[in-house]
């Protein structure tokens, strides 16, 4: 017996009665009864509405039915929950950041028990925040992050960056990632956030933001220099920067400036000082720096002043100087004909030639050997002198004699004398005298008289003479035995020489020697042989006792001639013989040389090669070789060669290319030591005819171009191989051509908002005369003068001064004359100086301006002005055309109703 009641609400409480029925269907029994709750409807709609770290909030609803509360359970570290909530949201709290939890709602009846069916939710809390987000390291394309875990969970991690432009993101496992392919120098924003396990759920970002390091600096050059000043130039070729570094180190310690462009002259340094630049470049939170690049170099170092002549004869020049500011290594000392490298400042230059003109420039070196300055030159004539004064003494006795001659021939003197010389130039007035040239020498003793053979025997001979005329203090005598020389000396007029070879053939040479035991004549020579023999022959008497006169013979025959004999390695004062021997057997070699027909040489080898030395350049010598048999004595044919030594290059010469004259240079040399037919000059496409000459040679070389160093030789012609000596030398300087007529000139002058120029065409720079090498711009308020030289040594401060109403304003180097275009333009009033002197470029004032140009060949600065003595230049007239600078007061361009006085007062520019 049941039944089942449909229909009924959920969640309420029903009352039920069962009641029995008779079978007459009407009458019942007493009614049992019992009360229940229907179930409360499931839970509907149970959505997560907000989340945090550490807390989840609740949302649902109950449809049908009702019910007295809700159970919410979860679970957490500590266990199950479980709450009840007469609400339909619910937080829950004190949930650990990143946990995944499940959450089940119920609704319960009024009674308490009975509960309707769960429904649950699962969902993540957010992750954490990560800890101690930091930048652990960056380049200039990277930068490297790390961070600790956040509290709670988390499965990986988003790191996240932008420039403000471009945003990019990826995931990592670890606590660490690099960031690649950065832009040099930028500064990035870096987010790195926790994802919860679900790979949906993040945390909170943690920001930092770092720069990138700016690219190292490229191309450091230095593009200027002066005795106190560095230019530099760099560029950056990847990525930006707020500003560089430039770093330094002089007398007042290190240096630092911050520079927005990539160039910057550091001024204020010390002449010829070696620098150090250190360029970085530096991101714009001013700390981020990339890595640096130096570059050395040295300041010009300052030009030498004070320089003077202290002292000069007829063939030196003695010169100081001073270097008032900065540092040299050593300076640089050169003249026609000459240069030195001295250290101090001073320097003694000889072996000049009297009364001639030289320039000497002297400049300071720095310690690289290679950055100079500024030249300095002074100009002086050596002493001049008329002629030469030669005396002579012997025992007190004093001859003497002159000669306007660089030589001079003492001749009637007494062989093997001692003489003491002196040599003084004579200047003009037949007096003054330059310094004593002193010299003392033996003259050769003459040579010994009827050398005879008086004594020979096999090993022995016996030698005697006749004193030489004149004096002599002892006698030397040579000769050769067995591939040796040997000398012995006697005191008197006969010698004795013994331990020879029997048989053998020698020559004996004897020379007498001076006091001085070093000076000899020339010798007297004797060839003889000693007694040889090894078949006697002789008769004897019929008493077998009685013998007659013995004849004696050499068993040998004769070698052959030797074969091939030639000349090899030939230089100035050698030559090597070589030869192949004779057919049969021989036992060494005789070697014997002529000069002039006279034997100078006699010497045995038993080699088949001979090196002949301490010959003289350019002569022609004979050589003989024979071959010797095995008895020391019997010689066969000789083989003969003539061959000629290589001529000496000239070792001593001087070359000058004179200023303000035609183009030429001209050569002085000496004859070098030996023999030759001439010389030979050359230089390009230019050849000369054969020079001959006696001590003292000179040439000319013409139709040459000015201030051009040229590379001549010298060719020393003989009957051997020429000799040449190879130098540059450099012609001198002229002034520059310009036109005369001012129609001719072609200055033209034009302003508008940007400024004003002067612009004249490049044919101005005329290189008829010489390469031009500078250029400036003259301007006058003087209306009554032409130009002048002297104009070019004042500047804009003279002017404004009044010490002058000429001044020069612009000066450039011709740097650009071999791509220069047609035309010059040159901006007036740029407010700049010429580098390294004291002409300014200042803007105008209200006046009427002339305006010539001024041209080099030859630029010499001196205190910051051009030099007029030593420079070469010229001065065009004055244009036509004038510079006219009117006040703000005009209110018309051309003014044309003011006065004159008024128009001097404007701003504005025009040309009359």
């Amino acid at each position: 017996m049941s039944y089942t009641v449909t229909n009924l609400t959920a969640g309420v409480k029903y009352t039920f009665n069962v009641t029995a029925f008779a079978a007459d269907n009407q009458t019942t029994g007493a009614a049992a009864q019992i009360s229940a709750f229907t179930k409360p409807d499931v839970v509907t709609n149970l959505t997560v509405s907000n989340r945090s770290t550490s807390s989840v909030s609740l949302t649902w609803n109950l449809q049908q039915g009702i019910n007295s509360f809700y159970t919410v359970q979860w679970t957490d570290v500590n266990g199950s929950n479980k709450v009840n909530v007469s609400y339909t949201t619910y937080t829950v709290t004190n949930l650990t950041a990143g946990g995944n939890y499940t959450f089940i709602v119920t609704a319960v009846a009024a009674d308490g028990v009975t509960v309707g069916a769960p429904t649950q939710i699962s969902t993540f809390t957010i992750p954490d925040v990560v800890k101690s987000l930091n930048v652990s390291g960056k380049n200039t394309s990277s930068v490297s992050l790390t961070w600790n875990s956040p509290q709670g969970n988390s499965s990986f991690f988003s790191v996240g960056w932008t420039d403000g432009n471009v945003s990019e993101q990826v995931n990592t496992s670890t606590m660490s990632y690099t960031v690649t392919n950065l832009t040099a120098g930028v500064k990035y924003t870096f987010n790195v956030a926790a994802f919860a396990a679900d790979n949906q759920t993040t945390g909170a970002a943690a920001q930092i933001s770092a720069f990138t390091k700016p690219d190292v600096v490229a191309n450091l050059t230095v593009s200027n220099r002066s005795t106190s000043s560095v230019s530099l130039t760099w560029n950056l070729q990847q990525g930006i920067n707020s500003f560089y570094t430039v770093q330094w180190t002089d007398v007042n310690g290190s240096n630092k400036v911050n520079v927005s462009y990539t160039t910057y002259t550091v001024t204020n340094l010390t002449p010829g000082g070696n620098y150090t630049f250190i360029v970085t470049a530096v991101a714009a939170d001013g700390v981020t720096v990339g890595a640096p690049t130096q570059i050395s170099t040295f300041t010009i170092p300052d030009v030498v002043s004070n320089l003077s002549v202290s002292d000069k004869n007829t063939s030196s020049v003695f010169l100081t100087w001073t270097l008032q500011h900065g540092y040299s290594s050593f300076y640089r000392v050169e003249w026609t004909g000459g240069s030195a490298t001295p250290l101090p400042t001073s320097y003694m230059a000889t072996n000049l030639t009297a009364g001639m003109n030289y320039t000497f420039s002297v400049t300071a070196v720095a310690a690289d050997n290679k950055t100079t300055g500024a030249t300095t030159q002074i100009s002086t004539f050596t002493r001049q002198r008329s002629f030469f004064k030669v005396q002579w003494t012997r025992d007190n006795v004093m001859s003497n004699a002159t000669t306007s001659q660089t030589f001079f021939n003492i001749t009637n003197l007494i062989a093997g004398v001692n003489y003491y010389i002196i040599v003084s130039a004579v200047a003009a007035d037949n007096s003054s005298e330059g310094n004593l040239v002193r010299i003392s020498s033996y003259t050769k003793p003459d040579i010994v008289q009827n050398l005879t053979v008086t004594g020979v025997t096999t090993s022995s001979i016996l030698l005697n003479w006749i004193k030489p005329v004149g004096e002599s203090s002892y006698y030397r005598v040579q000769y050769d035995s067995l591939n040796m020389t040997l000398n012995q000396t006697s005191q008197n007029t006969t010698i004795n020489i013994s331990d020879l070879t029997p048989g053998v053939q020698y020559m004996f040479r004897v020379f007498a020697v001076a006091a001085d035991n070093s000076t000899e004549g020339s010798y007297g020579y004797i060839s003889t042989y000693t007694r040889y023999c090894y078949i006697r022959v002789s008769a004897v008497a019929a008493d077998n006792k009685t013998e007659g006169e013995v004849v004696t013979c050499s068993p040998y025959t004769r070698p052959e001639i030797i074969r091939n004999l030639t000349a090899f390695q030939i230089s100035t004062t050698n030559v090597s013989l070589n030869w192949a021997a004779p057919t049969g057997k021989s036992a060494f070699f005789r070697v014997l040389y002529q000069f002039n027909g006279s034997l100078i040489f006699n010497k045995t080898t038993k080699l088949t090669s001979f090196d002949i030395t301490n010959l003289t350049p350019g002569n022609s010598y004979t050589f003989k070789v024979s071959a010797i048999a095995d008895d020391n004595f019997t010689e066969g044919g000789i083989a003969s060669l003539s061959t000629c030594t290589d001529a000496s290059p000239v070792l001593t010469y001087s070359c000058e290319g004179p200023n303000r004259t035609d183009a030429l240079l001209n050569i002085i040399w000496k004859q070098p030591f030996g023999s030759n037919l001439g010389f030979n000059l050359s230089s390009g496409t230019y050849i000369s005819k054969t020079i001959t000459c006696n001590l003292d040679c000179n040439h000319t070389i013409s139709n040459l171009q000015y201030g051009i160093p040229y590379n001549v030789t010298i060719t020393t012609v003989a009957c051997g191989q020429s000799g040449t000596l190879n130098f540059v030398c450099k012609t001198g300087f002229t002034d520059p051509k310009v036109p005369t007529n001012p129609a001719n000139l072609g200055i033209t002058l034009s302003s508008d908002q940007k400024g004003t120029f002067v612009q004249f065409s490049d044919s101005l720079l005329n290189s008829t005369n010489g390469d031009i090498t500078a250029y400036g711009v003259l301007l006058s308020t003087d209306f009554n003068s032409n130009t002048s030289r002297a104009d070019l040594k004042y500047t804009y401060d003279d002017w404004k001064q009044k010490t002058s109403q000429t001044y020069l304003t612009v000066l450039k180097l011709n740097e650009n004359r071999i791509t220069r275009s047609e035309m010059i333009q040159i901006e007036i009033g740029t407010d700049e100086f010429a580098n390294g002197t004291n002409y300014k470029n200042a803007p105008l004032v209200p006046n009427q301006y002339r305006v010539a140009v001024v041209v080099f060949t030859y630029l010499y600065i001196s205190n910051g002005t051009v030099d007029t003595s030593l420079s070469f230049f010229s001065i065009t007239p004055f244009a036509p055309d004038t510079i006219n600078i009117y006040s703000k007061s005009c209110k018309s361009l051309l003014c044309s109703q003011s006065s004159l006085s008024q128009k001097q007062h404007c701003m504005k520019v025009i040309f009359i």
